[in-house]
């Protein structure tokens, strides 16, 4: 599909939009980062950051102005390490508490996560793969 496809694609507002965003989070990186090309729209973003399992689209979104889109990379099960260890020092608390419940957060991560204060902790806590006393 053409950026501009999918541009008409997401002016819409509805049921095939998010059609389009689920189909184009399966897509291959030249085809996903041609979607976020043609969208402006934060919660599009933020569904593709949630949803895609490209690397390249992760780390792409992991930079988005939006703590929204930021936050759905940390909470994507396809992030690697390296980007959920960036995002742990997100100046967003919501970010950093989605890196701190992601199973893939390393333990060394989610160590100094659980110094940050109590709630950080009870994210932590929450994690299957966090570390037990």
């Amino acid at each position: 599909m053409t950026q501009n496809g999918l541009r008409k694609l997401f002016e819409l507002d509805g049921l095939p939009c998010a059609e389009a965003a689920v189909w184009a989070s399966k897509q291959d990186d030249k085809t996903a980062e041609g979607l976020l090309a043609a969208c402006g729209r934060q919660h599009w973003r933020r569904f593709v950051a949630r949803n895609t399992r490209s690397v390249a689209i992760l780390e792409l979104l992991s930079r988005d102005e939006s703590g929204e889109v930021r936050f759905g990379v940390a909470h994507n099960p396809h992030t690697p390490a390296t980007l959920l260890e960036r995002l742990s020092r997100d100046g967003d608390r919501g970010v950093r508490g989605r890196v701190a419940r992601n199973p893939k957060t390393p333990a060394v991560v989610l160590e100094q996560l659980a110094d940050e204060d109590e709630w950080m902790r009870a994210d932590v806590a929450c994690n299957p793969s966090a570390p037990r006393a």
